[in-house]
């Protein structure tokens, strides 16, 4: 037997137009799902180098430290030194040995983080060697908000539901009209008889062939109601698709606006950085002539401290609102084919 479908109000077409719509939102998910990885495991991996520039500068102001340190204590020998300047200084390093010590564990744990994104073991060990550096240079907005709507992967799957509540209400539409059949069937039986001395066989070759016209005359308004609820399905995913426009619009711009502000306050803070490290030098020769004590020697060291932590975490940012926007524009996923997933 053989039966197949010649027309059902175009609902065939339908179905197959929304599975295939569906596999491309499976893909548009799956894409989402590396963005946001791809996302987190950059801003988890340039946070462990920002962390271990952290640490370095610990190291370095220890380093300081101690060499004032060993100056003290070598002048003390000769009563050139006191006891309150050594004192100052061995707090110092105490200060910052134990600012290291914790610091340290923020590395291992920054590490930890990014091994848990990655699916490795969390005591995996890595030898880091990219260098902390500004993010790019980005188009200009209106450019940049074009590629946003072109290539967003909310924007697309958005897109996508929109055309799948479409096809849903043709699929409901396709119940107004009849359904045109056709029935073909084909035996072939043989027999075999046997009386006495009497013996045969026969066969019987059947073939037919029936066209059927199935027409829904009435069902209570089954069908008007699967079409007005699939219609308002497809105006509820219209709007939300212009929501989701809107909104990945807003945050293109609020991106766009933390990029520009965060190269500015990072500009800012290299400057205050380099000046910092400046009065510092400037301190040590006077340091050295007796024009300044050990504790504004201090004062100007924790403040070449604070603004070296401040120039890299306004460099984190900085990073953190680019990518942002590299993954508004769908510059962090690749093609994807999921039977290779």
């Amino acid at each position: 037997n053989l039966n197949w479908t010649l027309f059902n109000g175009m609902g065939m077409f339908a179905s197959k137009t929304r599975l295939e719509l569906l596999e491309s939102q499976s893909e548009g998910q799956v894409e989402l799902i590396i963005e946001n990885t791809v996302q987190a495991i950059d801003l988890a991996y340039h946070n462990i180098l920002v962390q271990i520039q952290l640490l370095q500068v610990l190291n370095e102001s220890m380093d300081l430290s101690r060499d004032r340190l060993n100056e003290i204590l070598w002048s003390e020998e000769y009563g050139a030194a006191g006891t309150f300047d050594r004192l100052q200084f061995e707090n110092a390093i105490l200060a910052d040995s134990a600012a290291w010590l914790q610091q340290g564990v923020a590395v291992h744990t920054s590490i930890r983080n990014l091994n848990r994104l990655m699916g490795d073991e969390e005591d995996a060990e890595w030898m880091f060697t990219s260098k902390l550096s500004a993010p790019p240079v980005l188009q200009d907005y209106s450019n940049l908000l074009i590629s946003v709507l072109q290539n967003n992967v909310n924007i697309s799957n958005a897109i996508l539901s929109n055309r799948i509540a479409h096809q849903g209400v043709k699929q409901s539409q396709a119940f107004l009209y009849p359904v045109l059949g056709l029935n073909a069937a084909f035996s072939d039986a043989v027999s075999q008889f046997s009386a006495g001395d009497l013996q045969g066989s026969g066969r019987s070759v059947n073939t037919s062939a029936l066209l059927t016209l199935n027409f829904n005359l009435f069902n209570g308004g089954a069908t008007r109601r699967a079409i007005a609820l699939a219609t308002i399905q497809e105006d509820i995913s219209r709007i939300d698709e212009e929501n989701v426009r809107n909104l990945v619009g807003s945050l293109a711009s609020d991106a766009y606006e933390r990029y520009v502000l965060s190269s500015k306050v990072y500009d800012l803070n290299v400057k205050a950085s380099n000046n910092a490290n400046i009065s510092l030098s400037i301190a040590e020769a006077s340091y050295k002539n007796g024009v300044i004590n050990a504790l504004d020697y201090r004062l100007l060291e924790v403040a070449l401290q604070r603004a070296r932590v401040n120039e890299l975490q306004s460099l984190l940012v900085w990073r953190g609102a680019y990518v942002e926007l590299q993954k508004l524009t769908g510059a962090l996923r690749g093609p994807i084919k999921l039977e290779m997933l």
